[in-house]
């Protein structure tokens, strides 16, 4: 993308003005940088406030008339209308540039008031105090980026990967996490989310949490203690948690009670980052787990399901197999 090209994006898409093309462009060049998507949001912000400052102004239409057209003109010197003259394309094309470097100007100055400060949980989980008190549990290998201090009106955050938030409950400043493909607002809450490559997840642990789409803001969901949500595809889909242990990487525990196998199995991949799987033919309705794992290593959970079950494991290059002997 060539340079300031995003700017003319953005300045389009706020203006409701894109093609799908250019919305693809924009999508893309959202998605191969953390970053762009602070400086998008940033930008909005400074468009949104623009608007609230244009539509609080108050103007008087009358008493504009009065001063520029005291009393009509005499009848025979009235003129006959003059037809509209549009605007110059070069016209419009400076003023788009000019909206444009007044955008940016604004996120520079947003930036530059607020420093960015980045956390990477590269070498395990790691826990951190935000500006405000709030707490955060990162996931290895997830990211977060966030302002210090926060803004007055708002305290947002970016997030790539896996966290846990405890919010500081303030009402008049809202709490939110921003991915690639949406939006969470605390509401007096506990949550777990997930930002994958291709959708996020939402866990709701207490209280409630708002979720919008990344390219419609006006479609919003709101859940509730025990709720889960996906954010895919600009589209917003409510159901239970599915599973108690989603919270296993900061527990350090796996609980299954009367659990299908293939749960199971997904779990301790999501526990671990393993390749567990099952062999064709295995009827795993029927396979029901109950145990409890604290802070145990693969090898030991792997022997205990065995000696449920029966089963017995295989290695297929990276992948261990649960087959029936």
């Amino acid at each position: 993308m060539e340079e300031n090209e995003h700017i003319r994006l953005i300045t389009r898409h706020l203006s409701r003005e894109t093609s799908s093309e250019e919305e693809a462009s924009l999508r893309q060049w959202l998605e191969g940088d953390p970053a762009h998507r602070q400086q998008f949001d940033a930008l909005r912000n400074v468009w949104d406030t623009s608007g609230d400052v244009i539509r609080d102004m108050p103007f008087d239409t009358a008493a504009a008339w009065e001063k520029i057209a005291p009393s009509p003109p005499p009848p025979s010197v009235r003129r006959s209308p003059t037809p509209l003259r549009l605007l110059s394309p070069r016209l419009v094309a400076a003023a788009s540039v000019l909206l444009a470097l007044c955008i940016a100007a604004g996120w520079y100055y947003l930036t530059r008031q607020h420093p960015l400060q980045q956390v990477i949980a590269a070498a395990d989980n790691q826990q951190l105090t935000l500006p405000d008190g709030s707490k955060v549990w990162l996931r290895k290998g997830a990211g977060l980026k966030y302002q210090d201090p926060f803004n007055k009106g708002l305290r947002e955050v970016q997030l790539t990967g896996e966290a846990f938030f405890q919010p500081i409950s303030d009402p008049a400043r809202p709490f939110r996490i921003r991915t690639i493909h949406g939006a969470i607002e605390d509401i007096g809450t506990t949550f777990l989310v997930r930002d994958r490559d291709s959708m996020d997840e939402v866990f709701v642990i207490t209280g409630k949490v708002k979720l919008t789409t990344g390219e419609d803001p006006s479609q919003s969901l709101v859940l509730s203690s025990g709720q889960k949500a996906t954010i895919l595809k600009n589209k917003l889909s409510p159901s239970d948690w599915g599973t108690p242990n989603m919270m296993s990487w900061k527990t350090g525990a796996l609980e299954f009670r009367q659990t299908p196998l293939d749960q199971v199995v997904q779990d301790i991949n999501d526990h671990f980052g393993s390749q567990l799987n099952i062999a064709p033919g295995l009827e795993v309705e029927k396979i029901k787990i109950t145990a409890r794992f604290d802070h145990q290593h693969l090898d030991q959970v792997l022997d205990e399901i065995k000696l449920l079950t029966g089963l017995h494991i295989i290695r297929i290059k990276d992948t261990l197999l649960f087959v029936r002997q």
